[in-house]
């Protein structure tokens, strides 16, 4: 965060600033409630990458854990954590993140076929 604001915030507000959370930066460099923004004149909310990268670390665990196991419970373990997430983001106005998730678990499920 720029000095200038950290010392009105501080001084004239008398705020405690945690520098190790705060920041100015531009809305589409941050992230904030797992949203980020594109870089558009009119912007668009889209789930932030690092929300994205952590439900495919999440996913790989549980392909690696659906090896050799029926594909229909495999599946049906799996919908609740796929249907949360994307309850979770339906706010997003930009539909590629989900369309490029789409491909990739279809392609660990041909995978584990």
């Amino acid at each position: 965060m720029k000095a200038s604001a950290t010392r009105f915030l501080e001084k004239r507000l008398k705020l405690r600033v945690n520098q190790a959370k705060s920041a100015a930066d531009r809305p589409s460099r941050r992230k904030f409630l797992g949203y980020s923004m594109t870089v558009h004149k009119k912007p668009r909310l889209k789930a932030a990458p690092q929300s994205v990268e952590r439900l495919k670390n999440k996913l790989r665990e549980m392909f690696r854990r659906g090896r050799g196991r029926n594909i229909a419970k495999f599946i049906e373990e799996l919908s609740p954590v796929l249907r949360g997430w994307i309850n979770d983001y339906r706010l997003a106005q930009v539909k590629g993140v989900f369309e490029e998730l789409d491909m990739w678990i279809r392609r660990k499920l041909r995978c584990i076929l």
